[in-house]
């Protein structure tokens, strides 16, 4: 009487391990196609100001009262990253952006932020950049057509972009700029 039970007990038990890979199969079809949905959202990506265009004036105050232009940065390539303090990627970008920084300190670059006053001089105080944070508001947003951030703008020494996407590591930000040198 035993080894029935006990056979019983052994089929469910591999009826259950056989549901249970059905369900892995169904769960990593279902995550293929989503993965593939993503891939052909991230196609039709927003663009921003396109490669090729003008980079439009600003002149900005930044966090330590200075007035900076981008007419102070000409002859120079330039690297401009669109932020907000309060965006949980930036967040997790400006290590590496610092990190990017302390790497590569001949590479000219300047951060516009969309927040206050107060929440940009503590992100200036927090990573301690070497460059300046920009106070930016909405118009400055739309003139360079940010879709969202953190965004990135290459300039060349004319101030025309060579290169412009979102970045959240230094390996990214580093293909942009290497993306960049093909328009020189």
């Amino acid at each position: 009487m035993r080894k029935p039970r006990l056979e019983t007990l052994i089929l469910l038990l591999f009826a259950a391990v056989v549901l249970l890979l059905i369900a892995n199969l169904v769960l990593f079809l279902r995550m293929n196609r989503l993965q593939e949905r993503i891939a052909r959202s991230a196609e039709a990506w927003p663009s921003a100001l396109a490669v090729g265009s003008q980079a439009p004036e600003f002149s900005l105050i930044d966090t330590r009262g200075r007035s900076v232009s981008l007419k102070d940065y000409a002859g120079q390539r330039l690297l401009i990253a669109f932020v907000h303090p309060s965006c949980p990627i930036c967040k997790d970008m400006f290590p590496e952006l610092k990190r990017f920084e302390s790497e590569h300190p001949d590479q000219a670059i300047v951060m516009l932020s969309g927040g206050s006053e107060e929440e940009n001089r503590e992100l200036d105080q927090t990573h301690g950049f070497g460059f300046p944070i920009l106070n930016a508001d909405e118009r400055v947003f739309e003139a360079y057509e940010v879709p969202g951030v953190p965004w990135f703008f290459v300039l060349d020494d004319r101030g025309v972009v060579v290169a412009e996407g979102t970045a959240s590591t230094m390996d990214r930000i580093e293909s942009l700029l290497a993306h960049g040198t093909q328009y020189r």
